[in-house]
């Protein structure tokens, strides 16, 4: 990963089914906008700078929900608008149900070498419950497919705190999820949007959310268990099979990287401005360049972000003399005070050798630690 290098995001808003939890900028009734929508996509492309890159993640919504053809013009488009390197981490989100040997290898063959499968859990009941159209057979067939396809480097997502989950079942999952040829894992808690319907179980009591400590629980119990199966925990929600498996696009963001946001509702951060692209479908098929939303991140912006981001990094934290390289001003005359807050007296941060990492005690209240870092 070269941090000088921007990334390439492309949002694609299609599903099959909108998943009850589900507030993501996605949409089942659009199919009939798809030439029109991926028309815009390409003009998109072809009015940004010609930039060198090394990670593209084309996520959604669900990409394989769409025709294969589509997902390969778009393939096509940025290899011959940006310089991708050769060694670059080409991503593709799919979800099981939709990640036949047919979608798979036609993105293979334009050199997709990363899939990203949104798992969730191995359990019917579960599964159903959240409205997912996919079952534990079809995650183990779809990873099977992509490693059939020579795609080596696979990622499942795994949500937790989910209606109908137990410790039993959790484990169940993580189990199976383990004794797959994955090498990475994404952990995703759930969250109760507003207007999804399961914010509407909730309001009617189908489902009672799981308090805090229970939800703290599964989250160590998640973090323990991976770790002792042998995947490193190197962000406080995702788990690689080796060092060689980190996702290289997300530690982009991490590290406050640039990247183009591309399609509808996708945010980019370019020339230290980031925006966001306008979300509806039909709005951004008419204008692909209009932004529903720009924010120019001054240096008090990009210093929090730094502190905030670097800390979800467990392995390598936030780093003193990288910030005085990136910043001019030393790290402790901006945030000391905070700093020596949760060194000395809550202990939620660490010193590892010239780094400050979080501490075990402090993965899952996380952000209240972060928050302390907004100037």
């Amino acid at each position: 990963m070269d941090k000088n290098f921007r990334s390439v995001y492309v949002h694609i808003p299609f599903c099959a089914k909108k998943c009850r939890y589900c507030a993501f900028n996605s949409y089942a009734d659009k199919f009939p906008l798809a030439d029109s929508y991926f028309d815009a996509v390409s003009r998109q492309i072809s009015a940004l700078e010609k930039d060198k890159t090394d990670t593209v993640y084309i996520g959604g919504g669900t990409p394989s929900a769409v025709d294969k053809k589509y997902i390969v013009n778009v393939l096509d488009e940025i290899y011959s608008h940006f310089d991708v390197q050769k060694n670059a981490e080409i991503t593709v989100e799919a979800n099981p149900k939709s990640a036949s040997y047919e979608t798979i290898s036609a993105y293979a063959e334009k050199n997709v070498n990363r899939i990203s499968i949104g798992a969730q859990s191995f359990n019917q009941n579960e599964l159903s419950a959240i409205g997912r159209i996919h079952t534990a057979k079809d995650v183990e067939n779809a990873v099977k497919t992509a490693h059939l396809c020579g795609i080596d480097n696979v990622n499942i997502d795994i949500m937790y705190a989910i209606p109908h989950q137990t410790r039993e079942s959790l484990a169940e999952t993580l189990k199976r999820a383990v004794s797959l040829d994955i090498s990475h894992i994404s952990l995703y808690g759930l969250a109760v949007e507003d207007g999804t319907p399961l914010a509407s179980d909730v309001e009617n009591g189908v489902f009672v959310p799981f308090s805090d400590d229970e939800y703290a629980h599964q989250y160590e119990y998640i973090c323990d268990f991976l770790r002792e199966n042998g995947f490193v925990h190197y962000e406080i929600s995702n788990f690689a099979r080796s060092e060689n498996f980190l996702s290289r696009h997300n530690l982009k963001y991490w590290h406050g990287g640039e990247y183009y946001g591309i399609g509808a509702g996708a945010s980019g951060y370019i020339n230290g401005e980031r925006y966001t692209n306008e979300a509806k479908i039909e709005d951004y098929i008419a204008s692909p360049f209009a932004k529903s939303d720009v924010e120019k991140i001054g240096k008090n912006g990009r210093m929090s972000e730094y502190m905030i981001l670097n800390l979800r990094l467990l392995q390598s934290g936030i780093d003193e003399e990288e910030f005085r390289e990136k910043f001019g001003i030393d790290m402790f005359s901006v945030f000391g005070e905070k700093l020596d807050f949760h060194l000395n007296t809550t202990k939620m941060l660490e010193k590892k050798g010239k780094k400050i990492v979080l501490s075990k005690e402090a993965y899952y209240v996380c952000n209240a630690v972060m928050c302390d870092f907004l100037i």
